[in-house]
Formats: C-alpha cells, sequence, structure tokens
C-alpha cells in the first residue's frame, strides 16, 4: 500500500451532512468512502508514471517523425531566453 498523505476537500454543508450519514450507516468513515468512490471513479483510467514528458511523445502523432532530443529542447529553450 503507498503512503497516504493528508488533504482537505471544500464540500457544501449539505452535501457533507449526506455524505457523514451514508458512512454512519454503512459502518464506514467520511475518508474510506470518498477513497472508494475516487477509486472506483478513475480505476481503468490509471496510467503509468513517466519518467519524463519526452516519454509521452510515443503517444503523440509525430506522423512518423523522431520526437526531439532533450538536448535540442535545451538548446532551443536557452536560444529563446538570451535573444529576450
Amino acid at each position: 500500500m503507498s503512503e497516504q498523505i493528508r488533504t482537505t476537500i471544500v464540500l457544501p454543508e449539505d452535501l457533507l451532512n449526506q455524505v457523514k450519514l451514508y458512512a454512519l450507516s454503512n459502518k464506514t468513515n467520511v475518508s474510506h468512502l470518498i477513497r472508494n468512490c475516487l477509486e472506483e471513479k478513475i480505476s481503468g483510467r490509471r496510467v503509468k508514471k513517466t519518467k519524463s514528458i519526452l516519454s509521452l511523445a510515443g503517444r503523440l502523432n509525430l506522423k512518423g517523425k523522431e520526437p526531439p532530443k532533450r538536448s535540442r529542447i535545451y538548446q532551443q529553450h536557452a536560444k529563446k531566453k538570451i535573444s529576450s
């Protein structure tokens, strides 16, 4: 199981009251209920973590071209900064 991180969400008061009642009637707590609902919502949509933005290039339509090399992107960025 991965590390759990505390976060804050903002809900309308009436919705929060409904969530608390639902959790109580199902013998669980609000955190567990929200976690389960979110897991159900995103199941099957998880994307593998990528090490770099360039690794996403395979998912883009590059029309047969190779993705740009990191060094080239950096050089272009540096040239723009210098010319500004």
